[in-house]
């Protein structure tokens, strides 16, 4: 659960709130489209927590949560947001390894999750992503090589 604090939470309800009155009432994707705004406002609102919630959110394509606090390990169950462009999880407090489950997003474009305290080895499932373009990992604490097939990445820039 991502938690921040009384004066943040009160900029992210109003503007918030001020995002749903464009949403028509009768549509059948308010509440999807509302979370997708939302989302959009939070890069840099000091966020802490875990992102483990947001999993449940399938149908996302990006999620941008740089420059915030999040302090956990990124959990496996990001594998659920298969739909996901783009994943921005930089400059925050991100520890732990990189999960494998990363390899099944193959949608993935774009990631970042540079300036965190990730560390150990780049999982071999990063080639699997077969779309990505751009992969930035600097500022961890990741060691050795590049995974074995990183050649399947025609796209990668």
């Amino acid at each position: 659960q991502l938690c921040f604090s009384d004066n943040l939470y009160k900029s992210v309800s109003a503007s918030a709130s001020m995002c749903f009155r464009f949403i028509p009432n009768n549509s059948a994707n308010s509440f999807y489209l509302f979370v997708i705004l939302l989302l959009y406002l939070l890069s840099s609102f000091r966020l802490t927590g875990s992102i483990q919630s947001l999993c449940q959110c399938t149908r996302l394509r990006k999620l941008t949560l740089s420059y915030n606090k999040i302090n956990q390990e990124i959990p496996s169950a990001i594998s659920q947001l298969t739909r996901l462009n783009i994943l921005y999880l930089d400059n925050n407090n991100l520890s732990g390894l990189v999960p494998v489950e990363i390899g099944v997003l193959t949608h993935l474009q774009f990631l970042n999750f540079s300036n965190n305290n990730l560390f150990g080895k780049n999982p071999e499932e990063f080639s699997n992503l077969i779309n990505l373009q751009i992969c930035l990992l600097s500022h961890n604490y990741i060691i050795g090589p590049a995974p074995r097939n990183i050649s399947n990445l025609k796209k990668l820039k």
